[in-house]
């Protein structure tokens, strides 16, 4: 069902967090419910890349690598969305950006999986109110659904905050400051 008021709402550049619907995406969230208990069930990231009238396309990491989604599929689903919002620039205003990254990594770039092993260390670290120290693992370019959101706003607004993309995962990213929330449903 075309859902107006939450496609009103997007523009491109926004990130847009989802539970995940995959045993991957339930040890990911007992993880970050390690950091917060409220927020750590948002498991999964996609950043709007092309809006075209009412078609709303997204580019998000899943199993097979990069790929640009119709946002329906996320709509039909009937599942709980989030909206991000970054408060320091208008991303919209880098549309062509988005749009390009999304089409240059889209079908050639693979999912990450060595990083969702240094993502459970990480975690494990926080329960044991260890510091946790992350190395980039990502030197061939390959992503996680919250690096690959963060790999973009990393790319466009080159701000030091992110330029650790790789050790990055959703409760890292609607946990930041920087970040307006809003649930979409």
């Amino acid at each position: 069902m075309l859902d107006l008021d939450i496609i009103l709402k997007l523009k491109v550049g926004d990130i847009i967090l989802v539970h995940g619907v995959s045993t991957i995406a339930d040890i990911i969230e007992d993880f970050q419910k390690i950091k917060d208990r409220l927020k750590g069930k948002w498991t999964h990231s996609m950043t709007v890349c092309e809006i075209n009238g009412v078609k709303v396309l997204v580019s998000e990491a899943d199993k097979l690598g990069i790929c640009k989604t119709d946002f329906q599929k996320y709509l039909d689903a009937d599942r709980e969305l989030v909206l991000l919002k970054y408060k320091r620039a208008d991303t919209s205003m880098y549309a062509g950006q988005y749009k390009d990254l999304a089409d240059y990594y889209a079908g050639r770039t693979r999912y990450n999986f060595a990083g969702l092993i240094q993502q459970a260390w990480r975690f494990a670290k926080l329960l044991f109110n260890k510091k946790a120290k992350i190395h980039p693992c990502n030197t061939d370019k390959r992503f996680m659904c919250g690096s690959w959101s963060i790999f973009n706003m990393f790319c466009i607004f080159k701000q030091d905050k992110f330029k650790n993309y790789t050790a990055m995962a959703p409760i890292d990213i609607i946990c930041d400051e920087d970040f307006e929330v809003e649930i979409l449903k």
